[in-house]
């Protein structure tokens, strides 16, 4: 069969799925090993397989994360390698938050 043919047969280079080279083509736009990248662009010369993208987002450097005082009100996000930054840099503002939100919780309580 010529190299042309859609109908020929071939194998996913990067798993062992095989069909005709047309099928495969499609194959490709859902391979859990077919490279991509990472849509944050942490990594310009590498590539992740795309089965493992979720696995690789919620360690993503450059994924942006709600700060772990959301909860408190701090309606600030950040990319994950700055996350340390925010908490430094807003360490009386969260304590201000959770004493706040203490204060309430302790009138709720009394009040029952």
């Amino acid at each position: 069969m010529s190299e042309e043919c859609f109908r020929r047969p071939f194998t996913c280079k990067y798993c062992t799925y095989s069909a005709t080279y047309g099928e495969v083509t499609l194959h490709y736009v859902e391979c859990v090993k077919y490279p991509v990248r990472c849509p944050n662009g942490c990594r310009e010369e590498c590539d992740i397989l795309r089965g493992e993208m979720s696995r690789h987002l919620t360690e993503c450097p450059l994924q942006v994360v709600p700060c772990p005082f959301k909860e408190q009100g701090c309606g600030e996000e950040c990319t994950r390698n700055k996350l340390s930054q925010h908490l430094e840099d807003k360490v009386q503002e969260h304590l201000s938050l959770v004493t706040s939100q203490f204060g309430a919780v302790s009138s709720q309580l009394g009040a029952v």
